[in-house]
């Protein structure tokens, strides 16, 4: 049985109006997406971030993005996919990824989300793999443009 692939979600700022990261996968050191999500809180659906954890994403089908992977198993919660988003407001508790971070609309944000969710979905390959989501081991930080 092939081993999944480990994905690793770094939480890197925390701000009132969203939560940034960094995407990185095993063994690919070229790899790196940013991520946005809902502000931190505690794991209220549709308005905040999932809490830090393992878990389990596999693939599947939404009418409104197409393929995209859902976060499994999060305490209280369902429907937590990774898709196509920019900016925090633009989530109900899922994450959207990037491939660079800046700002839309005066917000911070991620920015080229349709390439960033192609490039992540041609990186795994399989139906299933394990989302590894951490607090930076640095201080929080401010997203630098």
């Amino acid at each position: 049985m092939k081993i999944p692939e480990i994905v690793t979600l770094e939480r890197i700022d925390y701000q009132t109006d969203g939560t940034y990261g960094e995407i990185t996968i095993r063994g690919r050191d070229e790899f790196l997406l940013y991520t946005v999500e809902r502000a931190r809180g505690n794991n209220t659906p549709y308005t905040e971030c999932i809490p830090e954890g393992v878990y389990i994403c596999r693939k599947r089908w939404s009418d409104r993005f197409g393929f995209v992977y859902e976060v499994t198993d999060v305490d209280g919660r369902t429907h937590i996919l990774i898709h196509v988003a920019n900016k925090a407001d633009q989530l109900q508790g899922c994450i959207g990824l990037g491939l660079r971070k800046g700002y839309l609309d005066g917000v911070k944000a991620v920015l080229d989300s349709r390439v960033a969710m192609e490039k992540f979905k041609d990186a795994i390959f399989d139906e299933l793999f394990v989302l590894h989501i951490k607090q930076s081991e640095m201080k929080k930080e401010t997203i630098d443009v």
